[in-house]
């Protein structure tokens, strides 16, 4: 899928069966390659990347290939660090959670036009 890579760093989580890799092609292009356990969750990471990432643009991870068979799912990488590891002040988080929020208003929008 994603052609000649290597694994930089696995981002996967403890206790649960979900496979999280970060690979980075020869061009120094990274991207994540994501295997599911769960049928439902790989159906519905297909669906919100498919459907609401591209809204969000850059901000948000991009499809870039998926295997629906082995249940993978590759995308871009997108610089930052989860919000659960960081520190924040009170009008910090409150930014983060706008965002979060304008960021969803936005691709529900994009995907109300879309469909007419």
């Amino acid at each position: 899928m994603a052609g000649p890579a290597e694994v930089v760093a696995d981002h996967s989580w403890p206790g649960t069966s979900t496979t999280v890799l970060r690979l980075r092609a020869p061009d120094g292009r990274q991207m994540i390659l994501k295997s599911n356990t769960s049928r439902d969750s790989f159906r519905r990471e297909l669906t919100t990347l498919s459907a609401w990432a591209p809204a969000l643009g850059a901000s948000a991870p991009q499809l870039l290939d998926f295997d629906e068979n082995a249940q993978l799912l590759l995308m871009t990488a997108v610089t930052g660090r989860p919000l659960q590891y960081q520190t924040l002040t009170g009008p910090q988080e409150r930014r983060a959670y706008e965002r979060a929020v304008t960021g969803a208003l936005l691709a529900a929008r994009e995907i109300r036009y879309a469909r007419g």
